[in-house]
């Protein structure tokens, strides 16, 4: 046993050497004593490497090499059919399960290939499942909480490496309500809540993650193991077993959804960001805490916190310039929305300039390519980025979106989850611009702060290519006017263009006064006091008008949307500015 230990090379060797220890193993019952020497050599051999600062990666390729996956679900289904025993299992039996458990634990957190292969198998998540659920019901015990752990620890390292394949089979298998129970049970162990928060975070949606699962403030106790990762020479808690990427990923993950960010605000998670990003250690790292902290500037009930925290705006200002392109793009994002949102200056009202603007997730491009293109041949002006927004263009996305006379949006899942188009969405309704929602993912219904931004506005579904024709007309009719370059007249599919470029919508001989628009708007007599309407000029109330017979549905989703206005004063407004004549200055109310 020892032997093994002491003869670290050269690598054929102590491949050769796990591989008969395994063989043992394989022909033995972990429940009896007689394999302990073959566990217990290969688990020494492990915890030796991990000690000379490591990675075993040689002993978990041979163990992923010699079918590890196969034994594993054999030991799990001998656990599981003496289920009764284990709970109180002690002895030299305890320790070959806490011994071989930990090293297909190992084996998980250092192999996609092992993680990719457990989660392809429906033995090993339906085994691990139904041990969890069965342990969750039964007396607490050491080896019980022992199992637990690495059952939690194995589906975290599965959604690390295997993130999108791990969330489809998990859910089919609901361990998500598993999970939950675990929790319950078990809500004096922190160790325990922080692997069942973290494993959450990755299978529960994004509205589903609320402060309900962290009343038991396990928050707090995740950010400390953060601490602790984050001030060891190697970036690794070893007493909880998790590094500060892993951590990053799990507050990351939770970040998500509005209700979770100000405790991670109040655990004391900025500083331990800001010594991070000046650290510098990993990329991976400094990428997510940069991810955490643009989520973070969302929430107003936080934001004097971040931008008061010592050196975290310096910090940010120094990956400006990383050399790394996504540390760049971060920062600069990051910046931009706690910058914009710092901001003491008034915002102006979204005038109607010409283009179209389209906000969309990079996984939708091929798709928007396409209506943007559908929009050009109709006569729009086209603000799109197809060069992924990084650096200095975000200002240029930001002047976009200033010069927009409107925004479409392009719904999605990941739309919702991603900083980047969060800021631009957020910034289009801080500026007041008229947004069109387009459906980009089948069956998705907005919630959260992009269901408050869409609200009740018609939406375009373009999830089918079969209905791109039909759903592209009416998406032509709601925009009418607005960011067209000149007026067209369909025909068919084609459009027939007119040159209007020495044409006003209407043929002002003068324009209002501010003192003659708010007279004129006065004379509605609206039934409620509305300040965005004082913010309306001529120029504006023009393009109004040319909307009114144009586009009449574009023309009220405006008056409800962005007016705000509300019931019998839709209808007053419509019907004053409908007797308007061509010739401002001769109406009546300034003749």
């Amino acid at each position: 046993m020892d032997e093994i230990a002491d003869e670290l090379s050269p690598d054929n060797e102590l491949h050769q050497r796990i591989n008969q220890e395994m063989l043992a193993i394989q022909c033995s019952d972990i429940l009896v004593d007689a394999v302990e020497n073959h566990i217990e050599c290969i688990w020494k051999t492990i915890e030796k490497l991990k000690r000379q600062k490591k990675r075993p990666m040689v002993i978990v390729d041979t163990l992923v090499d010699d079918n590890i996956k196969n034994l594993t679900e054999n030991v799990l289904c001998l656990l599981f059919k003496h289920k009764e025993k284990l709970v109180t299992l002690a002895g030299p039996s305890s320790q070959n399960v806490r011994n071989f458990l930990s090293i297909v634990w190992v084996g998980t957190d250092s192999s996609a290939r092992l993680c990719h292969q457990f989660v392809c198998s429906s033995i090993f998540v339906q085994n691990t499942s139904q041990l969890l659920d069965f342990l969750n019901n039964t007396t607490t015990s050491d080896v019980v909480q022992f199992v637990i752990k690495f059952i939690l620890g194995c589906w975290h390292n599965c959604l690390r490496h295997v993130t999108s394949a791990a969330v489809i089979h998990f859910k089919e298998f609901k361990l998500a309500d598993i999970i939950q129970n675990t929790i319950e049970k078990f809500n004096d162990q922190q160790m325990i809540l922080a692997k069942g928060i973290i494993v959450l975070s990755y299978l529960l949606t994004d509205d589903q993650k609320n402060d309900k699962i962290l009343e038991n403030k396990v928050v707090g106790f995740i950010v400390q193991i953060l601490k602790q990762a984050s001030i060891s020479e190697d970036g690794l808690s070893r007493r909880h077993g998790m590094s500060v990427l892993e951590v990053l990923r799990g507050i990351h993950n939770l970040s998500i959804n509005d209700n979770n960010k100000e405790q991670i605000v109040t655990s004391g998670a900025l500083p331990i960001l800001v010594e991070i990003m000046k650290k510098r250690r990993e990329t991976g790292e400094v990428l997510e805490t940069l991810m955490i902290i643009w989520r973070l500037s969302f929430l107003n009930q936080i934001f004097s916190k971040i931008i008061s925290e010592p050196d975290l705006i310096n910090a940010i200002e120094s990956l400006k310039f990383d050399t790394d392109e996504r540390i760049r793009h971060s920062a600069t994002g990051a910046l931009w929305e706690i910058k914009q949102r710092n901001s003491k200056m008034p915002i102006p009202f979204g005038d109607c300039r010409p283009h179209v603007m389209i906000s969309y997730q990079w996984d939708s491009q091929s798709t928007m390519l396409k209506v943007k293109e559908s929009l050009k041949e109709a006569g729009f002006k086209v603000w799109m980025d197809v060069e992924n927004i990084s650096g200095s263009t975000l200002e240029a996305m930001s002047l976009a979106i200033e010069n927009a006379a409107v925004v479409l949006i392009g719904m999605s899942k990941k739309y919702k989850e991603s900083p980047n188009c969060r800021s631009e969405a957020e910034y289009a309704y801080k500026l007041r611009k008229s947004v069109v929602p387009l459906r980009l993912e089948p069956r998705y219904v907005p919630d959260g702060w992009l269901g408050i931004i869409v609200g009740t506005r018609l939406y375009f579904d373009f999830t089918s290519p079969r209905d791109y024709d039909h759903v592209m007309t009416n998406l032509l009719r709601e925009l009418g006017s607005r960011g067209r370059l000149c007026d067209t007249v369909d025909s068919g599919r084609g459009t027939v263009r007119q040159d209007t470029s020495n044409k006003k919508s209407v043929d002002l001989d003068k324009q209002w006064t501010t003192e003659q628009l708010r007279t004129w708007l006065d004379s509605c007599h609206f039934t409620a006091a509305n300040e965005s309407l004082y913010a309306l000029d001529s120029d504006l109330l023009s393009e109004l008008r040319l909307l009114q017979s144009t586009s009449p549905d574009a023309f009220f989703s405006i008056l409800r949307s962005d007016l705000l206005l509300r019931g019998i004063d839709i209808l007053k407004f419509s019907n004053a500015l409908r007797k308007l004549k061509d010739n401002f200055k001769t109406t009546s109310h300034f003749s």
